[in-house]
C-alpha cells in the first residue's frame, strides 16, 4: 500500500502502465477505481491482467470500475488474453457471476465471451441492444459470439436490433 496519492491522470496522459498498475495497490478505493477505469480508457493489453485482478477488490466501486475497464479495452481484446493466458475463463466468469454483475452490460458481455452463456444478454434486454450490435459486426468476431448476439438480439425484440441483425445477415464474409 501507497501513503501518496497518485496523480492518476498524469499517470494516464503519459500512459505509464506500470505506475498505474502500481497505483492499484493504494489504500484508497476511489484512487483504485480511477486507476482502473484510467488502465481500460489507455487500451493497452498489459492492462488486461491487472483490470482482470480489481474484479476481486474488495470495495464494489472498484470492481465496477474494473467491468467498465473491461468494456474500455473491449471483449474481443479480453477473449483472446483469457484463451492466451493462465487465466482461467472460468475463473473469470465465476467472478463476475458471484459479485453480482451481470446485470451491468460490460460485465454481462465479458460474461458471455467467455462462458458461451448469452441468457444473461436476453435478460438485460434493451440497455444491452447497442453493445450487442456492435459486438456482431466486429470484424473478425469469433462465430459462436456473433451467433449469440444475433440470438439474443432476436429475442429480445427490440427494433434497434433490425438495422444491425439485416447487416449481420448480408455480411458475405460469414
Amino acid at each position: 500500500m501507497f501513503s501518496f496519492k497518485p496523480n492518476v491522470k498524469k499517470l494516464a496522459d503519459k500512459r505509464n502502465i506500470r505506475g498505474l498498475i502500481k497505483a492499484l495497490r493504494h489504500k484508497d478505493s476511489t484512487v483504485r477505481a480511477r486507476v482502473a477505469e484510467a488502465l481500460g480508457r489507455i487500451n493497452d493489453a498489459r492492462s488486461v491482467e491487472p483490470i482482470l485482478s480489481a474484479l476481486h477488490d474488495d470495495a464494489i466501486e472498484v470492481r465496477q470500475a474494473a467491468a467498465q475497464g473491461l468494456e474500455c479495452i473491449g471483449w474481443l481484446q479480453i477473449s483472446r488474453h483469457l484463451q492466451s493466458e493462465s487465466v482461467g475463463t472460468q475463473k473469470v466468469a465465476a467472478i463476475l457471476k458471484s459479485l453480482g454483475m451481470l446485470s451491468n452490460p460490460s460485465s454481462a458481455l465479458v460474461y458471455g465471451v467467455v462462458t458461451g452463456d448469452f441468457n444473461e444478454w436476453v435478460k438485460i434486454g434493451a440497455p444491452i441492444v447497442n453493445k450487442l450490435a456492435n459486438m456482431m459486426l466486429t470484424p473478425h468476431a469469433p462465430d459462436y459470439v456473433v451467433n449469440g448476439a444475433v440470438m439474443a438480439l432476436g429475442e429480445i425484440q427490440n427494433t434497434r436490433a433490425v438495422e444491425p441483425l439485416i447487416a449481420a445477415l448480408n455480411d458475405e464474409s460469414r
